[in-house]
């Protein structure tokens, strides 16, 4: 009997060991602050994507364009519209920066900087960059891997939505985390977060025409229409596992930059379907 327990315990131990090849997916949140500034190192995996740019008076700019999720001590997850423009041409040099919170924080103990060139972007064979685009998804290497076991920079990446002894994520658990537009402003300085619930394939396929249901998902935060915004683009839908780890459900593709009284729902790439895609071209296990 003492052997068959010990075998079933070993046979668990491989199993999470298997899909999860390093810790993932922890948060020391405790509430959701529904559209306000998060806690300090509350979501381990953000990432804040810089990108130079011509503005509008023809100056060149590095500034913050996009969110990114962390997923391994070397990759980032992120859309394709974050790193590629409109003609299919990569932004260059990319600055990557974790454990950031406040974004004008010059002296920020907990952030780590990684530059990366567009050798290393790579942006899914099926990208449509559209209105709306379809597989929106990229991946980021960082120039440098980043120390995971230093427990002073309190960055761990957030795991990817395959299953843990069966369980999937809670759909009824899943939280929106960025920079993006807020109320006041047309980005926030500090890291947001909300609560949200995702729509049915019909209800999102009344304001999208080309709305796949298989590779995207929609979501809205139903109580006062607060959702992502413009800068909130490649951020992740973080859900929760029966476990209490987070997983990357989807990757900010496309958003409302309408009033609350006129907003459409929020539209996500699907990460589930892409997991295969990811492990093929990252190596993660």
């Amino acid at each position: 009997m003492i052997n068959l327990k010990l075998s079933f315990l070993l046979l668990a131990v491989t199993t999470v060991e298997s899909l999860w090849a390093y810790q993932c997916g922890n948060s020391t949140i405790k509430r959701i602050a529904d559209g306000e500034d998060v806690e300090r190192k509350a979501w381990p995996w953000m990432t804040a994507i810089y990108v130079d740019y011509i503005n509008e008076n023809g100056q060149l700019v590095h500034d913050f364009s996009c969110g990114g999720s962390l997923i391994s001590d070397e990759w980032v997850l992120t859309a394709a519209h974050c790193v590629v423009k409109k003609n299919h041409q990569n932004y260059g040099n990319i600055e990557l920066r974790f454990g950031e919170h406040k974004r004008s924080e010059e002296k920020n103990l907990d952030r780590r900087i990684r530059y990366t060139y567009d050798k290393n972007i790579i942006v899914h064979h099926d990208y449509d960059y559209a209105q709306y685009p379809s597989n929106d998804i990229a991946l980021i290497k960082l120039g440098e891997p980043l120390r995971l076991d230093d427990r002073d920079n309190h960055l761990q990446p957030i795991c990817l939505p395959q299953a843990v002894n069966g369980q999937y994520a809670n759909d009824d658990n899943c939280t929106l985390t960025g920079w993006g537009m807020t109320r006041f402003t047309k980005s926030s300085d500090i890291l947001q977060e909300l609560a949200v619930e995702m729509l049915p394939a019909d209800t999102c396929k009344k304001y999208y025409s080309n709305y796949d249901e298989n590779i995207k998902i929609c979501v809205s935060n139903g109580v006062n229409s607060k959702v992502a915004g413009r800068g909130d683009s490649g951020s992740p839908l973080n859900c929760q596992l029966s476990t209490r780890q987070w997983v990357v459900e989807g990757i900010a593709s496309y958003v409302s930059n309408y009033l609350p009284i006129n907003r459409k729902p929020d539209v996500y790439v699907n990460v589930l379907p892409f997991v295969q895609w990811i492990k093929d071209k990252t190596g993660i296990k």
